[in-house]
């Protein structure tokens, strides 16, 4: 009778989204692949799901997390279909496709083809109110503005008042940019945020040129608003399906909550034994740090100093989401559109707010809606030292000046989120290159998280994650 094949033993720190689906596609790969294989998944806390987290509450659905996923990368949908949740799968409203820009205490559109760092279409340019006449002639010179060569990674600030001109940068692109990456301007890398914007620049010369081209072979419609945001999707009963239907496929024998590592440690092997806070230890063949940068910095400082100290440098800001509930008859604003992002000259406590029970249907009962109110990040973290009490005012002032609400909410959940946006400033993907040389001498090792050079978003952890375990696999 042969003898069986040697049990393959992999150890992950940390249950937000990322380990949840290392540790799932790991068990998915013992099965198909009849794998010997011991999985165990640690977590510190009593939760597992880390920023992904959804409140009932009465009959309102309250996301106090992200409240979605983008399709166009396909790791997050395809996931879903493995975990047979098509079926609670929930596009945006398609009435209300559309997002909004404060300017002087007026909400305007987000004008047609403008995405992210420049316009497709030249109509809505001309006619927005979001620009003065002098700053749309600024913006429309950028047909003529030769392309910086050699062209070595620089800040968003740089790229876009080059290219566009300050207002562009201060009125539109800055607010949408901090929706996403909560960073500032000046020391976010646009190589490794946006780097598809650097690439037109250089092929074609200018990024109005390189997005009318894209715009006519795909033949945009009219609108190409309600297409772009058609790309969100979340799930019927809110963004915590994900994990917890991913939670109960882990569990009960590989996940292992309030199991604090304390200290890791590479044997003659290559294997790694975790020492726990209860002084019990275990020994993996191959270990996955699921954890922020500066978490996983303490645990290779014992063995590797030089890339525990490169991984300080990996910088991250705190946000806090303040979930409110109102009539909607308190509300004079037609909240027609899915929500706005704030610039930082408006001088506001909140970087933007989503229009929850808008941009998704069944949020709340009839005659009440849902506002999602973002504050902090890395140009506004100082707003973060107010306690819960005076967030859920700040937020509610603002929200009340900008949509002209009468009274107070019926309920305000706030929710922190401390140290949990990575910051990719300039320099940022050599600075992981150098991470990644002084780890090839622990090849059993493997880091994962949105701090690397993966992107920020869910579909972004989870195909890093499954991408890891395929390695491990292969």
């Amino acid at each position: 009778m042969p003898d069986a094949p040697p049990q393959t033993r992999i150890a992950i720190i940390g249950a937000g989204i990322s380990g949840l689906a290392a540790a799932h596609h790991a068990l998915e790969l013992t099965r198909s692949r009849k794998r010997n294989t011991q999985i165990d998944l640690f977590e510190s806390s009593s939760r597992a799901g880390g920023s992904i987290k959804t409140i009932q509450k009465d009959d309102f659905l309250i996301e106090a997390g992200p409240d979605n996923f983008i399709t166009n990368k396909p790791a997050c949908l395809a996931l879903a279909k493995r975990l047979n949740l098509s079926d609670q799968l929930l596009q945006t409203n398609d009435q209300f496709r559309k997002a909004l820009v404060l300017r002087k205490n007026n909400l305007l559109p987000v004008p047609d083809g403008f995405l992210l760092m420049g316009p497709s279409r030249w109509r809505p340019m001309i006619t927005t109110r979001i620009f003065s006449p002098l700053a749309k002639l600024r913006m429309a010179a950028e047909l003529f503005i030769k392309p910086k060569r050699p062209n070595p990674d620089e800040s968003l600030e740089s790229f876009v008042t080059r290219r566009f001109g300050r207002q562009a940068l201060d009125r539109l692109i800055q607010p949408l940019i901090a929706g996403i990456y909560t960073a500032d301007p000046a020391t976010l890398s646009l190589r490794a945020t946006l780097p598809r914007f650097l690439e037109m620049e250089q092929n074609h010369g200018s990024v109005i040129r390189a997005m009318r081209k894209q715009a006519k072979k795909t033949n945009q419609s009219k609108s190409d608003a309600g297409p772009r945001y058609s790309l969100f999707n979340t799930f019927t009963h809110g963004m915590q399906t994900l994990t917890d239907t991913l939670i109960r496929k882990i569990t009960p024998n590989h996940l292992h909550l309030n199991t604090t590592v304390t200290s890791i440690t590479q044997n003659p092997d290559q294997s790694w034994t975790m020492t726990f806070d209860d002084g019990n230890a275990h020994t993996a063949d191959h270990l996955i740090l699921a954890t922020p940068t500066f978490i996983t910095a303490k645990f290779l400082a014992p063995f590797n100093s030089t890339a525990a100290d490169l991984l300080s440098q990996i910088q991250y800001s705190s946000a806090a989401v303040i979930n409110l509930a109102y009539n909607r008859d308190q509300i004079a604003h037609p909240l027609n559109a899915f929500g706005f992002v704030v610039p930082t000259i408006e001088n506001r406590n909140i970087i933007a707010a989503g229009f929850s029970s808008i941009k998704y249907v069944h949020r709340a009962p009839s005659g009440k809606v849902v506002l999602r109110a973002f504050l902090g990040g890395s140009m506004q973290e100082d707003r973060l030292n107010r306690d819960d009490k005076d967030l859920i005012q700040l937020a509610h002032n603002d929200l009340t000046s900008i949509l002209s609400i009468r009274g107070d909410p019926l309920f305000a959940i706030p929710q922190r989120w401390p140290n949990s946006m990575p910051q990719y400033k300039v320099n940022h993907l050599d600075l992981i290159a150098d991470i990644k040389s002084n780890l090839d001498q622990h090849p059993n090792l493997h880091l994962i998280g949105s701090g690397y050079d993966t992107g920020v978003g869910i579909p972004d952890c989870i195909a890093a994650a499954e991408k890891t375990i395929d390695k491990i696999f292969a």
